[in-house]
C-alpha cells in the first residue's frame, strides 16, 4: 500500500478551511487521531474525517455528544467491509 502525503496542520486547516484550534479539538476529542499527536500530520484519511465531521455537523447538524457514535458505527461498517474483503480473497 502507498503511503499518502502528511500535511501539517496549516495546510490541512486552509485545505478544509477550519481553524487549527477546531482540529486540535477533533485530536483532544479522539475524532481524528494523527500517528504523532506531539507534532501532528495528517494523512488522507485524517482530512476525509475532518471532512465529514464538517459536514455531520455544519449540514446535518449532528452535535458533539452524537459525532462520536456516529464516526465508531463508520468505522465498524469499514472494518466489516475489509473483513468481508479479506474472506472473499481467502475463499477464491
Amino acid at each position: 500500500m502507498e503511503q499518502s502525503e502528511r500535511r501539517k496542520i496549516e495546510e490541512v486547516s486552509e485545505y478544509c478551511g477550519v481553524s487549527s484550534e477546531v482540529i486540535f479539538h477533533f485530536i483532544q476529542e479522539a475524532w481524528i487521531r494523527p500517528q504523532d499527536q506531539n507534532i501532528p500530520l495528517f494523512d488522507d484519511e485524517d482530512l476525509a474525517r475532518i471532512w465529514l465531521i464538517q459536514e455531520l455537523r455544519d449540514d446535518f447538524g449532528v452535535n458533539e455528544e452524537g459525532i462520536p457514535i456516529i464516526l465508531n458505527l463508520l468505522d465498524q461498517v469499514n472494518r466489516m467491509h475489509l473483513e468481508v474483503e479479506r474472506l472473499k480473497k481467502e475463499l477464491n
